[in-house]
């Protein structure tokens, strides 16, 4: 005849619920230690000077039509003989916007909202709310 062991069911029930809770209690807190993850770092593609550098501004109305800027240090001119002063104030705390207002000689003030995508180029918005793509070299 077999003994009876009388503790043997409550050891078992014992046992699941510490497993059961000790689950539970490492679950909760994520597993254990760890670092939080940084975030990923994002190029500062808009320069902060454009002097001696060119911009090409496509036309948001004929894609085949483009106005290429060249710029000094305070002044700006184009191949078709528009010059003048123009200031670049890059956004901040952004690392792909800045403004480029062009103060001409012989037309009227033009400002352009640029955002960089690549390092040579993005998108811009213009003074009458359109928008194209520009290149920078």
């Amino acid at each position: 005849m077999r003994a009876s062991n009388s503790h043997f069911p409550a050891i078992r029930v014992f046992s699941l619920l510490a497993v059961l809770f000790s689950t539970l209690a490492f679950s909760g807190c994520g597993g254990g230690g760890g670092t939080t993850p940084t975030p990923p770092v994002t190029p500062d593609l808009a320069p902060s000077s454009i002097s001696s550098h060119q911009i090409v501004i496509t036309d948001p109305d004929q894609s085949q039509v483009t106005t290429t800027y060249k710029f000094d240090t305070t002044t700006y001119s184009t191949p078709t003989g528009d010059s003048g002063n123009y200031t670049w104030t890059k956004t901040s705390g952004s690392t792909t916007q800045g403004t480029l207002q062009l103060l001409s000689v012989f037309t009227s003030t033009k400002t352009y909202k640029l955002t960089f995508t690549t390092s040579t180029g993005g998108t811009y918005v213009d003074q009458s709310n359109k928008s194209g793509n520009f290149t920078y070299q």
